[in-house]
């Protein structure tokens, strides 16, 4: 005989609530015990990714005290990475230019004590903007992995601590990518796409113009071996852009002027969203594309390709495409 099983939603709610807040009492847990290994932190954040050859990538290094006294004869040690050189570093909030040793493959930036920040009735932390130059020679589609060390002359109370970041190489990146086939008329695509540009030494410099689309814009999507699945050139009177937040610090959209310039072209939507002008956070561009009710080969070349040009610059990216059926997919979108 089957017995009824009856569950409590009040019961569930509770239950969860709980499980709530046991992981979140494990997420401190865990942060307080990085605290005590770690109690002089140091993270690295580009500012900047991708970034052409030539161009230069900007590092926001934290530098972080969970003591209640200040770490004394604090030293930052980047491990350049092949084909960048070292170009400058500045501190917060002053923006004075920090002490530095260059070396062949190394540069010390010489902090000086570190005091407790980011806890309890202290100051925020003092972070470290850095920036290296990409060579010209570096090829596109490399990785460059940067790695950094802190360290301080107590090194008993303030052990040696170190992190790592890999930045993208290249003009653009495709950050995600969706593609329906097999259904001819019903096909589709989505893409999320990063422009790249060289980045800000200090927070307090106006950027410049990461791309210029009041010329105009020329897209084209793209498997090898296939016909586009978008070619277009797009005038400047069909694209308007905005500051849809009313803020100056937020980016300029950019959008189709009318429904009748989606329908000429088969896009459902593009947005391309510029940085601001007085933005202290990631400076690349981002393009949004969807395109709709097209066709598709199902055997397309597993991979995707995207070429962008705008104010006499191009900008290209290439992705591998996973999947099998009606739906390959790249990045976060897998």
């Amino acid at each position: 005989m089957l017995v009824p099983i009856v569950i409590s939603i009040p019961c569930c709610a509770r239950l969860l609530a709980v499980a709530g807040l046991l992981g979140l009492f494990v997420g401190l847990r865990d942060a307080a015990a990085l605290e005590r290994e770690f109690p002089l932190d140091v993270d690295l954040a580009d500012r900047v990714d991708p970034v052409p050859p030539g161009g230069e990538i900007v590092y926001e290094v934290e530098l972080e005290n969970f003591t209640d006294l200040a770490a004394p004869g604090v030293v930052v040690t980047d491990f350049l990475p092949p084909g960048t050189t070292f170009v400058s570093a500045y501190r917060q909030p002053a923006w004075n230019e920090v002490a530095s040793e260059v070396e062949p493959g190394l540069v010390r930036l010489l902090v000086g004590s570190v005091e407790p920040c980011d806890i309890a009735d202290t100051a925020r932390c003092r972070d470290i903007w850095l920036t290296l130059r990409v060579d010209e020679s570096v090829s596109l589609g490399a990785a460059v992995e940067n790695r950094v060390r802190i360290e301080s002359s107590d090194p008993l109370h303030y052990p040696t601590n170190e992190t790592s970041k890999r930045t993208t190489v290249a003009t653009a990146k495709i950050d995600t990518a969706r593609l329906l086939v097999g259904e001819p008329g019903r096909d589709g695509f989505s893409l999320l796409v990063d422009v790249g540009r060289s980045g800000l030494r200090r927070a307090i410099d106006p950027p410049t113009l990461t791309i210029d689309p009041s010329g105009g814009l020329f897209l084209r999507v793209s498997a090898p071996g296939t016909p586009p699945l978008l070619e277009v050139d797009i005038p400047p009177s069909d694209l308007v852009c905005t500051d849809p937040h009313g803020n100056p610090a937020r980016p300029i959209r950019c959008k189709l002027a009318s429904r009748k310039a989606y329908a000429a072209i088969g896009l459902a939507s593009l947005v391309l969203d510029l940085p601001s002008y007085i933005a202290a956070q990631r400076s690349n561009a981002r393009l949004r594309l969807t395109g709709r009710r097209i066709t598709i080969d199902p055997a397309i070349d597993p991979s995707i390709e995207v070429e962008i040009e705008a104010g006499g610059s191009s900008y290209s990216a290439e992705a591998p495409l996973s999947g099998t059926g009606r739906r390959r997919t790249y990045g976060d979108d897998t």
